[in-house]
């Protein structure tokens, strides 16, 4: 019985090498008399090069040349993933599931190769494609994905210290100090802790440098939305911890209402509301994959404006926006679509991309990387950017944004 790839001409080969320093990627695909040839970090789109022969023979010789200098150097082969059939573009499919895509828990155990099977399926559908332009843009479409995660709670328990390091999101008991003590406003009031990250654990998941120690979240607690952050080093972790907590904290607020509070439990759960609990909300970030663009148009806009220019002079602005669905039509998981994905959305995420806008916060005014993301209601969302300066020192900005 043939594999999908098979049925539908695709034939991939892929190689990987891995060492203590690196983790790389080579495909080849044969084609008649020429090959293509993909290749680069994993966890990357990658390039692609084709090359063109006299005639079918010559074009296995060499690919077969090519795949030795390979093997000879430690790439070893992998196996195929099976991939679906493309849809079409006018073709609707009733879930994700009824196109073989990924379930969460494949995202969650194998990220990797559900993002393989991605790229893959966007590729195959940009080349159903007539028009170059649109195919180039479904390509660069494909090639600004992110990797994300998705939150798993975890117990918190007082009586382990350990427990006062480790992710938390939404209220917890984060790590302070003499040196480092809550937090207070202007106006006196303790603010509420919105998120603490472990940066070293976080750029690895994310596949970036974000140096070490702790960076925490901390919001005001008089009613204007207000966000503050610190990075705590990890040389600072080293000092004794205290136990103080706030005696009287809005957010813990029993007649739940919550006044002033930046993060609300109602916002989380509409029913049953009940105030937040330090010991729910330790958490410990899955790897999901990679996240794309919520829309090819946007991703377009920002990233390859003057291949938006040319489908603009060209005319072909609507065909370019019907493809804005895209991560729904093939069941991959764009910035709008994770539900799609995960049969429900998930509370917050780290990395990937904003709702709707890719990586612009249309309340700060300039890109940056999106680290922590949680939309709060219909048109607010709260979230952590960072941003490389000059001086290679990392800049973490808290905001709270239109999610559209």
């Amino acid at each position: 019985m043939k594999t999908k790839t098979e049925q539908y001409g695709f034939n991939w080969r892929r190689f990987e090498y891995r060492d203590g320093t690196s983790s790389k990627f080579w495909e080849i695909l044969v084609t008649d008399n020429k090959f293509e040839v993909r290749y680069g970090r994993i966890g990357t789109a990658g390039q692609n090069q084709t090359k063109e022969f006299d005639d079918a023979v010559k074009a296995r010789k060499q690919a077969e040349k090519l795949i030795s200098e390979k093997t000879s150097k430690g790439y070893v082969e992998v196996s195929t993933v099976e991939l679906p059939a493309p849809p079409s573009v006018n073709d609707r499919a009733d879930s994700a599931h009824e196109l073989g895509a990924p379930t969460q828990n494949e995202r969650t155990l194998n990220p990797d190769a559900c993002y393989h099977q991605d790229i893959e399926t966007l590729l195959q559908f940009a080349n159903s494609l007539e028009d170059d332009n649109l195919k180039i843009a479904v390509k660069t479409y494909a090639d600004q994905s992110r990797p994300y995660c998705i939150p798993k709670f975890m117990p918190f328990d007082r009586g382990n210290p350990q427990h006062r390091f480790d992710d938390q999101i939404f209220c917890g008991f984060p790590f302070t100090s003499a040196k480092w003590p809550w937090p207070k406003e202007k106006s006196g009031a303790y603010m509420q802790p919105i998120a603490q990250i472990n940066l070293k654990n976080a750029g690895k998941l994310l596949e970036c440098d974000l140096g070490d120690g702790l960076l925490q979240v901390w919001g005001e607690v008089s009613g204007n939305g207000n966000m503050d952050t610190r990075v705590i080093r990890a040389d600072d972790l080293n000092e004794p911890m205290d136990n103080f907590y706030p005696e009287t904290a809005p957010w813990l607020d029993q007649n739940l209402s919550f006044e002033g509070c930046v993060v609300k439990p109602m916002e989380l759960e509409e029913e049953n509301v009940k105030p937040f609990c330090p010991e729910c909300c330790r958490v410990e970030w899955m790897r999901s994959g990679r996240m794309f663009y919520g829309t090819v148009s946007m991703c377009i806009l920002e990233q390859a404006h003057d291949l938006y220019e040319r489908i603009e002079n060209d005319g072909l602005n609507n065909e370019l926006e019907s493809l804005d669905d895209l991560p729904e039509r093939l069941a991959i998981p764009g910035s709008n679509n994770l539900e799609g994905v995960f049969g429900v959305k998930p509370l917050v995420h780290l990395g990937g991309y904003q709702e709707d806008y890719g990586n612009v916060w249309e309340s700060y005014g300039d890109p940056r990387h999106l680290l922590f993301y949680f939309p709060q209601n219909g048109w607010e969302c709260i979230g952590v950017t960072f941003e490389y300066q000059i001086d290679k020192e990392i800049e973490f900005v808290a905001v709270t944004a239109s999610s559209y």
